[in-house]
């Protein structure tokens, strides 16, 4: 997403619509609304649980962890 002239609210949530588990949302924010809620969708959101979202928008990289792809086992660090 080019988020450079929105300001931007990601969040961690179970709601439905997502992959299954907790996954990253992410809203506009318009005079202190969120609005237009929407997952971040795959390969980040999957059928386990992603947490911790941060992103950086000097490298234009979303850093999050997810305990259900590939790794050192619980949660891993993801770009």
């Amino acid at each position: 997403a080019n988020w450079a002239d929105r300001e931007m609210l990601l969040f961690v949530s179970d709601r439905g619509g997502g992959e299954g588990g907790m996954d990253i949302w992410q809203a506009e924010l318009y005079d202190g609304k969120a609005e237009n809620l929407y997952p971040i969708g795959k390969p980040v959101n999957t059928p386990g649980d992603e947490r911790w979202p941060w992103y950086d928008p000097f490298t234009n990289t979303l850093w999050y962890s997810s305990d259900f792809l590939p790794g050192h086992g619980g949660f891993d660090i993801f770009s």
